[in-house]
């Protein structure tokens, strides 16, 4: 019905409403009940993820391989159907990194030391200055989450990935939460000798 710019003028005629007037009757030739939902992006696959790398400046051709198989050896995902599944393990670690050490997850920050590396690398900028510079910012930021107790740490993950461990999926307005055995307890995160 409107367009900002015309790309191609016989496309357009084609798809353009056709002239009305006041008071033309107007006919209703089909009315479709078909109701859709957004979809999600699809999930990243081995050329997907290199390709979104590339696009962000993250990596090099030489270490795209060594980060999908880190991904895979730490369990961190697994490759189903030629596409890569988040793994339990791999959304605790992420969510961890997302809320205690989220400035180093950025786009920008990898794709910055991508740069500052290649200065290093053309003799513009000295190793040493780039690795105390880092430590400075990085040594406050794990100071500041030794602070924390590990119940502390569990407490925020369990919150951060509740809709995950949790999905609200109860018609009755229970709470998901609830034990199933004793109608009592409270389900939360929790870590065990073998894992979550």
């Amino acid at each position: 019905i409107y367009s900002e710019s015309v790309d191609d003028a016989d496309e357009e005629a084609e798809k353009a409403l056709p002239k009305l007037n006041v008071n033309d009757a107007l006919e209703n030739k089909k009315v479709d009940g078909n109701q859709h939902f957004t979809q999600p992006p699809p999930r990243y696959g081995e050329a997907s993820l290199v390709k979104k790398m590339e696009e962000l400046g993250i990596g090099r051709p030489s270490t795209y391989a060594t980060i999908i198989s880190v991904l895979q050896d730490r369990k961190y995902v697994t490759l189903e159907k030629k596409r890569f599944i988040p793994e339990d393990h791999g959304r605790i670690v992420i969510a961890f990194l997302q809320h205690y050490f989220s400035k180093y997850l950025e786009y920008d920050f990898t794709a910055s030391l991508e740069n500052d590396l290649d200065e290093i690398a053309s003799g513009k900028l000295h190793w040493k200055k780039l690795l105390q510079d880092f430590w400075q910012g990085f040594n406050t930021n794990i100071t500041e989450v030794k602070q924390y107790k590990i119940t502390d740490i569990i407490n925020t993950l369990d919150q951060d990935l509740s809709d995950f461990l949790f999905p609200q999926s109860l018609d009755n307005g229970q709470d998901v939460r609830l034990c199933k055995k004793c109608s009592k307890g409270h389900l939360s995160l929790r870590f065990g000798k073998f894992g979550p």
